[in-house]
């Protein structure tokens, strides 16, 4: 049986629970892929061939978050890094992964961190 490059690649970048369905871990590649990009789940389901439902039922049940959720956790963790390695303010690190703007940044960094990006960063 032959693998298709590609294919070991969104395997290889899944987490372990995805791993059993391909298509899932080809979506998992996309939804990290740019991270400042507006993506569309739609369009994310439409990619792996698969209807909104079944790919919206699917990745809750492989993954323990809904698509969206998981991107964001994403896109959190990237902007953690960065405040820790990087000396670039709040607002540049908020246009980086997409954010609207420092406010909405902060505010979904809070609800999932527990701490603003300043207080994180001076604490890491």
């Amino acid at each position: 049986m032959k693998i298709d490059p590609e294919e070991a690649r969104c395997r290889a970048a899944a987490p372990s629970g995805a791993q059993q369905i391909p298509w899932l871990s080809c979506a998992l590649r996309m939804l990290q892929s740019d991270l400042a990009a507006e993506l569309s789940m739609a369009d994310v389901a439409a990619s792996v061939n698969q209807s909104v439902a079944h790919f919206f039922r699917t990745f809750r049940l492989s993954v323990g978050q809904t698509p969206h959720q998981w991107r964001l956790n994403v896109r959190i963790a990237a902007a953690q890094s960065d405040l820790r390695e990087l000396p670039l303010c709040t607002a540049e690190i908020a246009q980086k992964y997409g954010f609207s703007d420092q406010a909405h940044f902060t505010r979904i960094f809070r609800r999932i961190v527990g701490q603003t990006p300043g207080a994180w960063r001076r604490t890491h």
